[in-house]
């Protein structure tokens, strides 16, 4: 009745078709979530029924049913084959393992809702669907061994089984080394409020904003973006976004004082849900800091915007204030024991025409702490070279520039990769294409990854919001482009496919760093030229099976 088959997580499954080439077995570390999919239709065109599926293994899994967006334009332009409009599998909606299964022709007084949530999928002969399973999800040690996952299919109608598949899970003895690679992408508090209609900040908002801190750390994230101030993001000239702000500021006889009881909640919550490091919103406006960040204090009892626009990066008032500022926030890292945890930015994404006004801004810093971390994404060598940017985030097409000449540099990609041969991590590019990302990194020795597309709905220069769930292309028609999570309508984030494959290049990172360990760097770097040829920045893998034997391979020498 029902057409079965195990799939890897590289592999798309949509309506019209899917993959001929299943998988049998599969293999990760004691430590490393890794995830799958069974995909299923049934075998009768225009058949359908609710769908119940249980689970036989002593492995712990997280499940989810992945649902389609609309992608009505697709990008790109100039390709010679071009990706398709259609329907595109991506948000990963959690649902229950082997909760009891009610026979919905008997009458019952069970209420149906949050069960069905739970547990139902839909079959259909008309298109294929999928069942996403992550292996250890939380990445916590589990036993090394060989196990079985079974998984039954059940007609929800009158509970008979239509389906079964079985797949072999070997959990190979070693630990992955902890991940040392930084990584960030952004997260909007902004956003959060608007899609989930919130108050900012408030009991509801900050229960809503742990589900996306919480989703952000298990696939790989250990930085966040922490708006202290506003950040002077994708903010036309003038406008300005939802305030934000963390940091309260007095204005009293001349001088500023800073509360920072809401910067100290924020930061707690993120340690909590797994992260690391806090990225500090950006003291100057978008390329080029021409201006201070829109910030708001008390003065005479009364809220009102003490810097923006109109205050240029050059301002002896402004430098007055960040003075005072940084020296408090100094006294709060240390309180809070978060010194040395904290990236520092001056404007994002400068251009070389602008490079006096970021020296002004830069100069207005002069008493941060002298071993932080301060860094901007650019493309240009010369913010290095002459010492403005001493940590460089740089444009993975421009960062063999760096390549022996800087021996912390970090590379960012923004999406906007899809007419050339670069990763991203876009709807309509294939997941390999995202997941080459991992062996990038590993190969360049870049110390960290950064991207600005983590929950970001609104459309350019923050005109307007958009849900990605129907309007997956809200952002310049590229699908996907400024985010890899979705809003559910219950509270939570949910992940996309795109974001877990994300983590599994940071986990072949970890993976890469053991065998180093264990057997050299040239064994590295011979299994991946024996996979992928001479890779560069520029390389694009031709598969998902090339990926899948390269991992397997990997494990295997590990």
């Amino acid at each position: 009745m029902i057409e079965t088959k195990i799939l890897s997580s590289l592999h798309r499954v949509f309506p019209e078709n899917c993959p001929e080439k299943g998988i049998t077995k599969i293999s990760g570390m004691r430590n490393e979530p890794f995830s799958f999919q069974l995909a299923y239709r049934l075998k009768e065109k225009g058949l359908q029924f609710p769908l119940h599926i249980t689970i036989e293994t002593k492995l712990p899994l997280n499940c989810y049913a992945v649902e389609y967006v609309p992608v009505k334009h697709t990008g790109a332009k100039g390709f010679q084959n071009p990706p398709a409009i259609g329907m595109y599998p991506d948000i990963l909606q959690p649902k229950g393992i082997n909760k009891p299964m009610i026979p919905l022709v008997k009458p019952s007084r069970t209420r149906y809702a949050e069960q069905g949530e739970q547990t139902i999928l839909s079959a259909s002969g008309d298109c294929w669907q999928a069942y996403w399973v992550t292996v250890n999800e939380k990445g916590k040690p589990i036993p090394a061994g060989t196990y079985s996952i079974t998984f039954r299919l059940f007609d929800s109608r009158d509970c008979s089984q239509v389906g079964k598949e079985t797949l072999d899970v070997e959990i190979k003895d070693a630990l992955l080394p902890r991940q040392t690679l930084y990584h960030t992408a952004w997260l909007y508090c902004d956003c959060i409020a608007d899609l989930h209609n919130l108050p900012l900040y408030s009991e509801k908002f900050f229960k809503v904003l742990e589900s996306y801190l919480t989703v952000a750390a298990r696939h790989g994230m250990n930085m966040v973006l922490t708006p202290a101030f506003t950040p002077p993001l994708d903010t036309a000239i003038g406008l300005e976004r939802m305030k934000t702000q963390l940091v309260k500021i007095e204005v009293k006889d001349g001088k500023y004082l800073f509360d920072f009881t809401l910067l100290k909640r924020f930061c707690a919550l993120a340690l909590k849900c797994g992260f690391k490091y806090f990225e500090h919103a950006h003291f100057f406006t978008q390329w080029g800091a021409t201006s201070a960040p829109n910030i708001y204090a008390t003065v005479n009892g009364k809220e009102k915007k003490i810097f923006g626009w109109n205050t240029p990066s050059s301002s002896k008032k402004y430098g007055k204030f960040l003075y005072e500022y940084i020296e408090a926030l100094k006294g709060f890292m240390k309180e809070e024991k978060l010194e040395k945890r904290f990236l520092f930015h001056i404007s994002d994404e400068p251009s070389e025409t602008m490079i006096g006004n970021y020296r002004a801004a830069k100069a207005q810093l002069g008493n941060l702490p002298k071993d932080c971390m301060l860094g901007d994404a650019l493309s240009n060598f010369m913010f290095y070279e002459d010492g403005s940017v001493p940590t460089p985030i740089v444009y993975t097409k421009e960062a063999p520039t760096f390549f022996g000449k800087c021996d912390n540099f970090w590379v960012y990609y923004t999406g906007l990769e899809l007419e050339e041969t670069l990763a991203n991590r876009n709807l309509t590019s294939p997941p390999e294409r995202n997941r080459i990302i991992g062996i990038q990194l590993y190969l360049s020795g870049a110390k960290g990854f950064a991207s600005w597309n983590y929950n970001y709905y609104y459309h350019n220069l923050s005109y307007g919001t958009f849900d990605p769930r129907f309007y997956p292309g809200g952002y310049s028609n590229y699908p996907g482009i400024s985010y890899t999570v979705y809003p559910s309508f219950n509270g939570t984030a949910m992940p996309s496919t795109r974001l877990v494959v994300t983590g599994d290049a940071l986990n072949d990172v970890r993976a890469l760093k053991l065998l180093e360990k264990r057997k050299g760097r040239k064994v590295c770097e011979n299994l991946i030229r024996k996979h992928f040829g001479e890779v560069t920045f520029e390389t694009l893998p031709e598969s998902a099976d090339q990926f899948i034997a390269f991992r397997e391979e990997l494990n295997q020498l590990i």
